[in-house]
């Protein structure tokens, strides 16, 4: 959607791998898309990365833990040690999770494990908060 336009644009180029029950963040100029129920009617651990400037798809790694009905947030920038955290959510085996994946956003897309939660979380919000 284009603020300043008022409109929605179509994108040229499909997300490679389609799915649902996926989050997503902006980190820079890349979105970041993990996870999600993809074909085989499970959850994924495929994270691919869309660059806004150029409209071009690239992978993103793997999650750790393949996950769906999560949630993903910027909460540093590169190079930090963890960049964007994936959140809870529901495993391949339906267990809700509470275990925290992150990214540090450098070309590798290696995925670690990030403290766990108290308590699972599934269909989550989370957002950047910035403070001054």
């Amino acid at each position: 959607f284009s603020s300043v336009q008022k409109k929605w644009t179509r994108l040229p180029h499909l997300m490679p791998h389609p799915r649902t029950g996926l989050a997503s963040a902006l980190l820079g100029s890349t979105v970041v898309v993990t996870g999600g129920i993809g074909t085989q009617s499970s959850s994924t651990d495929i994270v691919e990365l869309f660059d806004v400037q150029t409209y071009q798809w690239t992978d993103g790694g793997a999650l750790i833990t393949p996950r769906s009905l999560h949630c993903t947030a910027v909460i540093g920038s590169p190079p930090a040690e963890v960049a964007v955290a994936v959140i809870g959510g529901t495993s391949i085996d339906g267990n809700v999770l509470k275990s925290v994946n992150g990214w540090d956003g450098d070309e590798s897309g290696e995925w670690v494990g990030v403290a766990e939660l108290e308590d699972e979380r599934e269909g989550c919000v989370a957002v950047e908060i910035v403070w001054d």
